[in-house]
């Protein structure tokens, strides 16, 4: 059942049913369809407000500007494609046994578009594009998978996360650097890859966003035919790019923490400074994405250190055992940055002791509602881990 955002069915007569022709009208015939799909679990009501289609409408925003970027990209590049066949066009676009990275990609592209791969100096695959590769074939055998079982919601959930999550916000963002860079073969490579991927995903899409991902797809350089009639894509499961989506979710971990240290301190995003990695045993690997790393997270340097050697005036993280330092100097004021830290130490020192006296007192806890203690007491802990986490950065600006 359809209710609205107080839980109230549908009504007339209470007046609360939205004119769905005023909706698409609003936010577009794709967003109400998205979200009614996505936000509805098998089985269970779901509370709708008009502001409810704004999640499809950024999607359907998204979509467009990854695509305008893309396909900008490729026409300053001047790729140039033949014409596509759709009757050559296959849905099983995983790799053969015996095939490598490359190999496969080469074949992916043909199976996907119905041609070859443009003549064009190209570079072996990088770390990032077999990332995407492999969460491009997780998010097609998610998508078949919850489909089959008819659980729509989830099947639109996994190509929505797949696009904006992984596609727009890490792997354009990775490939940005080739795509500005001189390496022309580095510059194709990065292209084409995007280009696969964002073709397989508007396939994917193409059930929950009929119009935006048809419209789009007689606009992509390497497609022909029409996207209603391709098929949908589909992988085998393949250990083959396993361990370089291991490599790269942990450049991805690294970044997070590199940007939530940054967060906390107020660090500018025009500052960039640098990040240790305290590691021990075999290096090699680690010191392979400290570039990406530095790339992604907008940072000057990352550099790989013994570990337990924390710098002074430094904070620290620590991700899949790797300890994680940031020094301060040069991207924060120091005694400026104490002077802020030291007030809010005494304001939250204040505060928790005001929580800490009520709830040492019989009068409220015996005869206040049991949710309004524990309301008090939940105050307390986290008041406690603030002022924790703040007495660790005031450690740090001191060495």
């Amino acid at each position: 059942i359809v209710r609205d955002e107080q839980g109230r069915k549908l009504s007339k007569s209470l007046g609360n049913s939205p004119d769905p022709l005023e909706l698409m009208d609003r936010y577009g015939a794709d967003a109400l369809r998205f979200v009614l799909i996505m936000l509805t679990p098998t089985g269970q009501d779901i509370n709708f407000s008009d502001e409810t289609c704004e999640t499809g409408r950024n999607f359907c925003t998204k979509i467009h500007n990854a695509t305008r970027l893309l396909f900008g990209a490729l026409e300053d590049a001047g790729l140039e494609f033949g014409d596509a066949d759709p009757s050559r066009m296959q849905s099983e676009l995983g790799p053969t046994p015996g095939e490598d990275a490359d190999d496969w990609f080469a074949s992916l592209f043909h199976r996907a578009f119905g041609q070859d791969l443009p003549d064009a100096p190209l570079a072996p695959l990088q770390l990032e594009d077999r990332w995407m590769l492999h969460r491009l074939a997780e998010a097609a055998r998610r998508v078949e998978r919850e489909m089959e079982a008819r659980r729509l919601n989830d099947a639109a959930y996994a190509g929505y996360s797949c696009f904006w999550n992984q596609f727009c916000d890490w792997y354009l963002e990775a490939i940005k650097p080739r795509l500005r860079g001189e390496d022309e073969g580095a510059r194709n490579t990065a292209l084409l890859v995007a280009l696969a991927v964002h073709g397989a995903l508007l396939r994917l899409l193409h059930p929950f966003l009929p119009y935006i991902t048809e419209e789009l797809w007689s606009q992509h350089p390497a497609a022909g035919g029409f996207i209603v009639t391709a098929p949908m894509p589909a992988f085998g499961a393949s250990p083959l790019l396993e361990e370089d989506a291991r490599r790269f979710e942990l450049v991805r971990e690294l970044v997070g923490a590199a940007r939530n240290l940054r967060s906390e301190l107020g660090v500018p995003p025009g500052k960039r400074g640098r990040m240790l990695l305290g590691a021990s045993g075999d290096r090699d690997v680690l010191e392979s994405l400290t570039e990406q790393i530095a790339i992604l997270a907008k940072l000057e340097e990352v550099e790989v250190i013994d570990p337990g050697t924390q710098p002074k005036q430094s904070v620290s993280a620590v991700v899949e055992g790797l300890d994680c330092y940031l020094p301060l100097e040069g991207l924060v004021d120091m005694d400026r940055e104490r002077a802020r830290l030291d007030k809010e130490r005494a304001q939250l020192t204040g505060r928790l002791a005001g929580v800490r006296a009520k709830l040492e007192n019989e009068n409220f806890t015996g005869r206040a509602p049991a949710e309004v203690v524990e309301r008090e007491r939940e105050n307390e802990r986290s008041l406690t881990l603030t002022l924790e986490k703040l007495e660790r950065q005031i450690a740090a600006l001191e060495g």
